[in-house]
């Protein structure tokens, strides 16, 4: 058995860190817009909305 060939160029530590932070900046920015769910508590039927 023989290992297959990479699909991606080699990423330097430089280029990986540079990703990290870019990928930690927009999450970042998913959690300042996107509002709290705050009906986590609640049934499945009142999360969606279903009238009982």
């Amino acid at each position: 058995m023989e290992a297959l060939p990479r699909r991606t160029a080699l990423t330097s530590g430089g280029e990986l860190e540079a990703i990290r932070a870019r990928a930690a900046v927009e999450l970042l920015d998913d959690f300042r817009t996107t509002p709290p769910r705050l009906d986590r508590h609640n049934s499945p039927d009142e999360r969606f909305g279903a009238a009982l």
